[in-house]
């Protein structure tokens, strides 16, 4: 398969890429984020992919044009991809997450599991995550979607939510 990215880089260089299709699909696209500069991100825990299910990710950086080829080659019945130029927020988001997760976990412990304690710490980290996107991009709506959702699914699932509950439990 060749993904037609004959596009205009800041180089002003075309970027086209021919991928061999029988390299693991996860593979494909990571070659193919790599080459064109695009991050990718969002709720999701790879297992669960892999099983078909139901998930969307966030592509950001990278041209327009380039996003939307990307996404386009990836998408399907079951992955549901968004797009932004926002790569600020992104990583400063996907970084504060497992920040958040550690917090999570050391939460659960300390409270034994509380739902109403989690509930209110989930609120706090929401605010604060709200009032950063603010600070950092023209866009705050930008935190929508999924990169809210791989902050919520991180905080459920994720190894730092793990770590933190080890820490949490002394």
């Amino acid at each position: 398969l060749s993904l037609d990215l004959s596009l205009s880089t800041s180089l002003s260089r075309p970027l086209s890429l021919d991928l061999d299709l029988s390299l693991p699909p996860s593979l494909v696209v990571i070659v193919a984020f790599f080459c064109t500069g695009v991050h990718a991100g969002g709720p999701n825990i790879a297992a669960e992919i892999w099983r078909g299910e139901y998930a969307n990710a966030r592509l950001c950086g990278g041209s327009k044009a380039v996003r939307a080829a990307l996404a386009e080659f990836v998408r399907n019945d079951n992955f549901v991809v968004w797009t932004s130029s926002d790569v600020i927020t992104h990583e400063v988001m996907g970084g504060l997450k497992n920040v958040y997760a550690i917090g999570m976990g050391i939460t659960t412990a300390a409270t034994r599991n509380s739902t109403t304690s989690k509930a209110v710490y989930f609120s706090n980290a929401a605010a604060e995550m709200v009032f950063i996107t603010r600070l950092l991009s023209r866009r705050p709506d930008d935190l929508q979607g999924p990169l809210l959702a791989d902050t919520y699914v991180t905080l459920l699932k994720g190894r730092n939510a793990w770590y933190g509950e080890r820490l949490g439990s002394g």
